[in-house]
């Protein structure tokens, strides 16, 4: 399972921002995504699409964030994700099960705002 854990960098730390569910003397392998997540937020725009899973969809492609508001409401961005990934997906005749089979569990993600 990929999971985003947000954190801070603070006096030479990194302190968590959200508790984190892990088992004892579990491995875990951390990458950490610096990027500007004002700058992010600014210049994403989703557009809307038509889907019986997804309701828009956004990307910048300077930092490789796709960003997913699905039919229910819930929003995801997906970090790391080939600019080819994002056209693919606004091209797709079912962008469902592009999303099912290319996207939901190939990149790291965590719920926006």
């Amino acid at each position: 399972m990929k999971q985003l854990i947000s954190a801070i960098y603070e006096k030479g730390m990194l302190r968590l921002l959200e508790p984190v569910d892990l088992a004892e003397e579990q491995e875990v392998r951390i990458r950490i995504l610096v990027e500007d997540i004002e700058d992010v937020e600014r210049k994403m725009q989703r557009t809307p699409v038509a889907s019986s899973l997804v309701a828009s969809v956004g990307y910048v492609p300077e930092y490789k964030v796709l960003e997913i508001e699905f039919q229910d409401g819930r929003s995801y961005q997906y970090f790391g994700v080939p600019e080819r990934i994002y056209k693919g997906l606004m091209a797709a005749e079912s962008r469902g099960r592009y999303f099912n089979e290319r996207i939901r569990d190939a990149y790291v993600y965590g719920r926006s705002q």
